[in-house]
This record gives C-alpha cells, sequence and structure tokens, in this order.
C-alpha cells in the first residue's frame, strides 16, 4: 500500500486537506495527518478542530511515498517557517518522492528551490512566490514529481491527479466516477 502525509498546522484550509485525504482514502492510499506543531489537534481555517494522527517528529519519511502541503493562510505562514519541513520536503523531492502542494503552499516549494525551470501553479497573485518556475494559471499542474493546485476549487482535482501517480489512470478515474467528479 502506498503512503502519503498530509502536513498540517493551525489556519490550514479545511477542504484542500480534507478533499484530499478523502480520495486519497477511497483509493487505498495510507494517508497520515501529522501536526507540524506537536500538538494532537489542529484548527482549520473555518475553526474546525480536528484530531491528527501524528506529530511531526513520529513521521518516518523514508517510508512515504507522497508529501502533501494543503493552503490556508495561518497554515502556509507555519509551513514557510518550518525548516524541518523544507529540509524533509527537499530531500523527499532529490529522492524522486510525489510532492504536491495546493493553494498557497507552492511557495514552500519555490522558497526551498525545488521548483527552478519546472511549470507550477499557485493561488492567484502570488505568483512572484514560485522562484524559477513556469506559472501556469488556475490548472493542476504536474512537472516530474511535483503536482501543484492553484485553490480550493481543484482539491477534487488535485486529490484526483495526486492518486492517478500513486496508482494509475484507472483507479483515480473509478474515485472519480464514485463521487461524481
Amino acid at each position: 500500500m502506498k503512503k502519503a502525509a498530509i502536513f498540517l498546522a493551525d489556519g490550514f484550509e479545511d477542504v484542500e486537506a480534507l478533499a484530499t485525504i478523502d480520495i486519497l482514502r477511497r483509493g487505498g492510499i495510507d494517508v497520515a495527518i501529522v501536526n507540524v506543531e506537536g500538538r494532537e489537534t489542529v484548527k482549520t481555517a473555518r475553526n474546525i478542530v480536528m484530531y491528527t494522527d501524528l506529530r511531526l517528529n513520529e513521521v518516518r519519511f523514508d517510508e512515504l511515498d507522497a508529501l502533501i502541503l494543503p493552503g490556508g493562510l495561518g497554515g502556509y505562514e507555519t509551513l514557510l517557517g518550518h525548516e524541518k519541513i523544507h529540509k524533509e520536503v527537499k530531500q523527499a523531492y532529490e529522492d524522486g518522492k510525489l510532492i504536491c502542494a495546493i493553494c498557497a503552499a507552492p511557495g514552500v516549494l519555490g522558497k526551498i528551490g525545488i521548483l527552478n525551470g519546472k511549470k507550477a501553479t499557485i493561488y492567484p497573485g502570488m505568483e512572484g512566490e514560485l522562484n524559477g518556475a513556469q506559472y501556469v494559471k488556475n490548472e493542476v499542474t504536474k512537472d516530474g514529481n511535483i503536482i501543484t493546485a492553484p485553490g480550493m476549487g481543484k482539491s477534487i482535482e488535485f486529490a484526483l491527479a495526486i492518486l492517478e501517480e500513486l496508482e494509475d489512470a484507472a483507479k483515480a478515474k473509478e474515485i472519480a466516477e464514485s463521487v461524481v467528479f
């Protein structure tokens, strides 16, 4: 079974994270919900408190096939300043693992230098955060082992792109049809 982790901090965008978790789990991916701030619970941008599976120090990065960063201003700001996340995402990228970011979170990938020369997208108005990437407007974008999406409205499409990469197109189509996408 493929393994992924989604990295959350207070203020993450509810739908971007939960739709991704839902679609991937429906597709048979083992998705760990990780609180990067070291607590058992995390609060969404809409003030919903939810339990997480792991704290950042409990993650076995060597066992992951994909690392996922959602947006949401508060969560994004924490991820943007979190050196451990930067180190692990960069290492995972270099190891050929799937790196996925939506909304503002592709800015983290830009900050750590893994978007240079790649096609990527980000929340409109934040294009300058992509640092050397070729900006693709408002589309889920895959280039190499990086998948980016511009915002909440693309959450299911983003999740299906991740599922297709981790499993295959048939599995992604099956799940898309099952949720009437």
